[in-house]
């Protein structure tokens, strides 16, 4: 039987949108953070099939005529492209009755799209529409808008295939044959599911191809917010509509409703609050005033801040309590709303700014026992949240009023309980507390043998069929009792086992391969005084040999007579006399002979010659081998730091045993630190040609 057609009125309370009251989506954040644009769940038409859009009846309509959206339009204004942000064009209408009906057009032509990758327009599509050949094919375009809106997005096309299509729609047995996303989030079509395309187009097929009049089909509710916002169409399975526009029917959306105000209770000790409705997505926020709670123990306020926002002062207990009833479980997040003291000083502190700023959070805060974990600001910044605006107070330096994240949380039917503890260094100012949430779990608390888990930087345990992070804290590691370090050597890495303070989790670290740690081999002259032969590694008994060495400071013979002032850092100024070393050599053999050397007051471009030194070994004058022309400049030394050892004489035959090594030093400007060495002498490799 054919379909009875409805009036044009009766059309429009079918589809719901007479006066286009969507309810629209929105964010959880606070109110001065950019929102979701996650749209609300569509409403049902209040019939369970949408009116035709076939003429109401055959009379003229007396004045003008609504549109199958429940509006009538003023005419269309132009709003151009903008390239910089890539929006395309788009024509603009505003209702003729603004007074009583608010409602805004926004309408995107087809020819505006961009095709996605591989997509392809289907080649039987008539002039002036779109439609893409295959499943999973689809496009996008950007659209600004100067203000948040909410409301419903149309397509505007035709069907093609009237004559067996009638009984399609944008779901096929059951699954939906569009997907439209509104910035990453999908548009709820849920309502459509019930209705055929014969519900949206009138009958006929004027032009005889076999295509609907012209018709609106409604998609679901959508959010625009104000600035650039990205629509995607993807054809998910077979599709029978020609799309010529997109048009948006929205209103001016107001995120959150005008607030409730919930008085306090001074008989159960309860502060009063505000709560709000997001228009777009029901969450709940409350906002209860800094200055309400109850200052524990001797805490005190900080005086010398603005009137009206709380600081805990320093000394003594630093904590304020507060307490309300609420009607719901609530999940959700904390946040503070205030601003920062000296913030030209402070706007690179974060929340753990103090001088334990690794492990200690400036604050704890606890709703209802739980501590509500800050960990995860650690590294935020305050300008982060307040921007770099600056803003002078009598004379001293804020930021910009904003909203700070403290951390996730949940608020619970019945009585809650809030208590706000400094804990370090605390440079925000706060006039309220702000909790934002939707309707959640009463959440009751594990069992004190819950199993606990672990993230880099926290632990936590969970209830029975409850995902809520209870007691978390900062993972705080000590040395684990019950394990021994197992030390690193230079062919085995070590082990260090550690347990977390609080859960008792235990983790182990590989510490690297050390190198080679030569432990000095020594022996001593008949004077008693150290001689180093070299360095055996314990771990791998690797040998290296480092020459013979005694420090010029264990020369045989008083300071007294041989030195030229006081030691100083190791070094000495030798007098105009023979400072005789005694040296043990084991093996036989030619060795190289060196100093550590250093020049003072100047001097440093005369001749070593010129200095007048003298060796003698075993009481015999030997022939120094160095540069007559050399000086202390050419030779690496200077003036301060480490002393450059210097080659006096190479190569020296020497004999097993004792060997006295007796040098003088006549020239006051020449420092010695370090060691007097012999190393076994290596002739110089030739040069070509000698």
């Amino acid at each position: 039987m054919k379909k009875k057609v409805l009036t044009l009125l009766g059309a429009l309370a079918a589809l719901g949108l007479a006066a286009c009251d969507p309810a629209a989506p929105a964010s959880s954040a606070p109110a001065s953070t950019p929102a979701s644009s996650q749209p609300a769940a569509s409403s049902k038409p209040a019939s369970s099939k949408p009116a035709s859009s076939k003429p109401a009846s055959s009379s003229k309509p007396a004045g003008p005529v609504a549109d199958a959206t429940g509006h009538i339009w003023a005419a269309d204004t132009d709003v151009a492209a903008d390239a910089e942000a890539g929006t395309v064009a788009y024509k603009k209408a505003v209702t003729t009755t603004p007074t009583t009906d608010k409602a805004v057009r926004f309408k995107v032509n087809e020819s505006v799209v961009t095709l996605n990758e591989g997509s392809t327009r289907k080649d039987r599509t008539p002039e002036g529409y779109i439609k893409v050949t295959s499943d999973g094919m689809g496009f996008s375009f950007k659209i600004k808008v100067d203000k948040d809106y909410s409301g419903k997005l149309y397509l505007f096309g035709v069907m093609d295939g009237w004559s067996s299509n009638t009984g399609a729609s944008f779901f096929n047995n059951g699954t939906q044959n569009t997907k439209i996303e509104v910035n990453g989030t999908e548009v709820n079509m849920d309502a459509e599911k019930e209705h055929t395309y014969g519900d949206y187009f009138a009958d006929g097929d004027p032009a005889g191809d076999n295509l609907s009049p012209e018709g609106y089909a409604p998609t679901g509710n959508i959010v625009l917010r104000a600035g650039v916002n990205e629509i995607k169409y993807t054809r998910v399975k077979t599709l029978n509509m020609l799309i010529k526009d997109f048009v948006f029917v929205v209103e001016e959306a107001k995120e959150w409703s005008d607030p409730t105000t919930v008085p306090a209770d001074a008989t159960a000790g309860t502060v009063a609050y505000k709560k709000y409705v997001n228009n777009f997505d029901g969450s709940i926020k409350i906002e209860f005033n800094a200055m309400d709670g109850s200052l524990v123990g001797t805490s005190a306020l900080k005086t010398d801040g603005p009137a009206g926002y709380m600081k805990l002062d320093k000394t003594g207990e630093k904590q304020i309590s507060y307490k309300f009833n609420f009607d719901a479980n609530l999940d959700g997040k904390f946040y503070q709303h205030g601003m920062m003291d000296s913030y030209s000083a402070n706007k690179d502190r974060t929340y753990y700014s103090g001088s334990d700023k690794d492990s200690v959070p400036n604050f704890k805060f606890h709703v209802n026992d739980v501590n509500v974990y800050v960990g995860e600001m650690r590294n935020v910044k305050y300008k982060e949240f307040f921007g770099e605006t600056e803003v002078d107070i009598g004379g001293l330096k804020y930021s910009e009023l904003k909203d700070c994240e403290i951390g996730d949380c949940f608020l619970k039917n019945g009585e809650n309980n809030i208590t706000f503890e400094r804990v370090n260094s605390y440079n925000l100012l706060v006039d309220k507390f702000v909790f934002i949430g939707k309707a959640g779990n009463a959440h009751t608390a594990p069992e004190a043998t819950a199993e606990w888990h672990m993230d880099e930087i926290s632990h936590w345990q969970e209830a029975a069929n409850d995902s809520f992070k209870w007691n978390r804290a900062d993972n705080v590691w000590e040395a684990d009792p019950d394990h021994a370090d197992v030390p690193a050597t230079c062919v085995s890495t070590g082990k260090t086992y550690e347990r977390e303070k609080e859960s008792h989790l235990t983790r182990e670290k590989d510490t690297p391969i050390n190198p080679n740690n030569h432990a000095s081999l020594s022996t001593t002259n008949s004077d008693g005084k150290a001689i180093h032969l070299g360095g055996e590694c314990p771990d791998c008994h690797e040998h290296v040999e480092e020459g013979i060495k005694i420090s010029v400071l264990d020369f045989s013979g008083s300071a007294g007579d041989c030195i030229d002032g006081s030691v100083s850092d190791g070094a000495f100024k030798p007098k105009k006399v023979d400072i005789t070393y005694k040296i043990p050599v084991a093996q036989a053999g030619n060795y190289a002979l060196s100093l550590g050397m250093l020049y003072t007051n100047g001097n440093g471009k005369k001749a070593m010659s010129d200095r007048n030194f003298s060796v003698k070994i075993n009481g015999v004058a030997a022939t120094l081998t160095m540069d007559g022309t050399a000086t202390p400049e050419s030779l690496g030394m200077g003036m301060t730091g480490d002393p450059t050892d210097v080659v006096l004489i190479a190569p020296l035959a020497l004999e097993v045993g004792e060997v006295s090594i007796s040098i003088k030093n006549p020239d006051f400007r020449m420092m010695w630190k370090g060691f007097v060495t012999l190393t076994p002498y290596t002739a110089p490799t030739p040069t070509l040609g000698e």
